[in-house]
């Protein structure tokens, strides 16, 4: 699990901080005119960590408002949108 990854010329930011969480996304393709795309758009998803699969999926980790650690599985399929949530896992401890 990463902080921040790239693929395809876009980068996801893991922003979880303090009671929110979530990550961002920007496009990075051309370093002269890098643009961000999305901040977070949902703070209840986990942002401590995140990894991509390539397939238009992602998993990140955390414990966003403190309320629980679990691992969270998301669609970004559209860099734009940072807040499309499929399900959550319970993870036992802090990741």
């Amino acid at each position: 699990m990463r902080y921040l990854i790239v693929g395809n010329g876009i980068a996801y930011v893991a922003a979880e901080a303090g009671f929110t969480g979530g990550f961002a996304t920007a496009d990075v393709a051309n370093l002269e005119s890098l643009a961000l795309l999305s901040g977070v758009d949902n703070i209840s998803v986990a942002g401590k960590a995140l990894a991509a699969n390539g397939s238009s999926l992602a998993v990140t980790v955390g414990s966003p408002g403190n309320l629980g650690n679990s691992v969270d599985v998301l669609s970004v399929a559209d860099p734009a949108d940072t807040g499309a949530f499929r399900t959550r896992f319970t993870l036992p401890a802090d990741p």
